[in-house]
């Protein structure tokens, strides 16, 4: 194929690009980092900016880093082949390529830069391999068209404005290593309906999920302690939520404009902290901008009398006490609470009762089993619709059948049994099998070859 351009875009890497659109980087080493405008000194412009007949491109093994800017805004680029010598993706590497629809990043790469995929408009799908341990800020922004995303699980931090701007993202999941959700991570990803913070998640930045219009369930983390300015701006479909007792400060502004929230449950007896924050107009703000008169807040048994004398959580005018719905046993040696909540904790050792179930029973939104239960008993959460978390810390050794069958709406589900659980034909029936399975690290491979939970695709690795 007849070459049309040459040159050097690194001090020992060089490139072609040939007539039918195909460039071809090779060489050792770095590739050069460029800027994303010549009037800096001393700055270069990369040679491929804004080109707008490359179509594809093939980096050979060898190149060890991908520059700064050096694709932005190949408009035409379709695809990208990238090898397992690459570590690095620059910053804005890929940012306004609105033709690239999906890209596969090898077990190589440690680091994506800030805004790398920003604006690939056409981009709905991407796999981030566990080598990558740092995603750099805005590096997804404005990638209309991603639906949903794996986040690897050794990544810590989701920084500010990662997703900004998803519009498309109905998914995301989010493995337990990371610690923090940053500033507007998540902003104006208008399409996500639900999402669960991983029992790592010790903080949530300001406005992190402000403009998520669809976001009607927010799972938040047993250990988050804090909860930034206007974290929830603007959600326009959240109906409640509730704040673990770890959570010891919730910024101002939080529900602005939460126009459907009806509950707030706050599980720790000493009220957070709702700190002054200062405004784009200079104001302070020191409020929830919650609708105190709809809106409900339920707090720990014993603890409604420090809410009634704290100056901002008493302007809830219903404040109701959290009980237990319901306890009971389910086993000789098995027991079960119901909490306000939604959760229901299953705990003991040995076998469940054969008549034990809580089919159809749209209370229960999160099943916690522990202890040492080895066997659950049929139909226990049939038709379960509310049914969105389940997180299995016993060791079981069968799920019986109808177990789970109809809850159409789990979104994960955890189980650290390092061998598969036998199921029943039905055990499983109407789970949607891209629902997130957490399995530990070496197990994957023998879910992923036992009868039913092999139609499962989305596995996540748990330590």
């Amino acid at each position: 194929m007849k070459i049309i351009e040459s040159g050097k875009c690194g001090d020992n890497v060089s490139y072609e690009l040939t007539e039918d659109g195909v460039l071809h980087i090779f060489g050792m080493g770095n590739m050069w980092d460029y800027s994303c405008s010549d009037f800096y000194r001393n700055e270069k412009i990369s040679p491929f900016g804004n080109n707008k007949n490359i179509k594809k491109i093939v980096i050979k093994e060898g190149v060890i880093t991908i520059g700064n800017y050096v694709f932005s805004g190949c408009s035409s680029l379709e695809s990208i082949v990238i090898p397992d010598s690459v570590i690095n993706i620059g910053k804005c590497v890929f940012s306004d390529c609105i033709s690239l629809k999906s890209i596969i990043i090898p077990n190589s790469v440690i680091e994506i830069g800030i805004g790398a995929f920003s604006r690939c408009n056409s981009l709905m799908s991407i796999l981030l391999p566990n080598s990558v341990k740092e995603i750099k800020a805005e590096a997804f922004m404005l990638c209309k068209s991603l639906s949903s995303i794996t986040i690897p699980n050794s990544v810590s931090e989701i920084e500010c404005d990662t997703f900004h701007g998803c519009e498309s993202l109905l998914s995301v999941s989010i493995p337990n290593s990371v610690v923090k959700i940053g500033r507007g991570a998540f902003r104006a990803c208008c399409s996500l309906e639900s999402i669960v913070l991983p029992n790592s998640v010790i903080e949530i930045g300001e406005e992190a999920f402000i403009y998520c219009y669809s976001l009607e369930s927010i799972m938040l983390s047993n250990v988050v302690t804090k909860i930034g300015y206007g974290a929830f701006q603007f959600c326009e479909s959240l109906k409640s939520i509730i704040f673990p007792k770890s959570v010891i400060e919730i910024g101002p502004s939080v529900f602005v404009s939460c126009n459907s929230l009806n509950l707030v449950v706050c599980l720790n007896s000493t009220p957070p902290i709702i700190p002054f924050v200062r405004s784009w107009n200079n104001f302070l703000h020191t409020d929830l901008d919650v609708n105190y008169e709809t809106c409900a807040l339920k707090v720990p048994k014993g603890s409604k009398q420090a809410y009634l004398d704290h100056p901002e959580w008493s302007k809830f005018t219903r404040i109701d006490e959290v009980e237990l719905l319901i306890e009971g046993k389910c086993g000789d040696d098995v027991n079960y609470e119901l909490h306000d909540n939604g959760t229901i904790i299953i705990s003991g050792r040995g076998v469940m009762d054969d008549d034990c179930t809580f089919e159809n029973d749209n209370r229960i939104k999160r099943v916690v089993i522990k202890g040492d239960i080895t066997e659950l008993s049929e139909n226990l959460f049939k038709d379960c619709r509310r049914l969105r978390i389940v997180e299995m810390d016993s060791p079981l050794e069968e799920i019986a059948d109808g177990v789970f069958s109809g809850c159409e709406n789990i979104l994960s589900m955890t189980i650290n049994s390092e061998l598969p659980p036998i199921v029943g034909a039905n055990t499983l029936e109407g789970v949607m099998r891209t629902t997130e399975i957490r399995v530990p690290k070496d197990s994957i491979r023998y879910y992923k070859a036992a009868k039913v939970w092999c139609e499962f695709t989305n596995y996540v690795a748990i330590d």
